[in-house]
């Protein structure tokens, strides 16, 4: 589903009204260009950016996408989309606020932690 619009932005982003940013699974993007054979490093790069991965939790975007990028296949476009959605969810949590606005930096285990 890295490579399927369809699911994030047609209907997470858009039917659903998600405002958050999407990871895609461990090493999924390296499967759709390894396993797959969707497509070679710098399309594999552009597809998932485009279809609406924001993060990918594993080492795929981080060795291939500044390629994908000076290949003119990935727009710089589609990595600005997914900085955005990253620090919209990171400003909506006020982590650039002082740190005197920060609540969430003052819990201590022993009074807040119940598990």
């Amino acid at each position: 589903s890295c490579a399927n619009g369809r699911i994030m932005n047609g209907f997470a982003r858009g039917q659903w009204g998600f405002e958050g940013y999407i990871t895609s699974d461990c090493g999924a993007v390296t499967f759709v260009h390894t396993s797959h054979k969707y497509a070679d490093a710098d399309h594999t790069c552009k597809d998932v950016l485009e279809a609406g991965v924001d993060t990918d939790c594993g080492s795929f975007l981080l060795k291939f996408l500044n390629t994908s990028i000076q290949h003119n296949v990935t727009s710089e476009a589609d990595v600005d989309t997914a900085m955005e959605h990253l620090f919209a969810v990171q400003i909506r949590l006020g982590m650039f606020d002082s740190v005197d606005n920060q609540p969430y930096l003052n819990y201590t285990y022993k009074e807040k932690v119940n598990t």
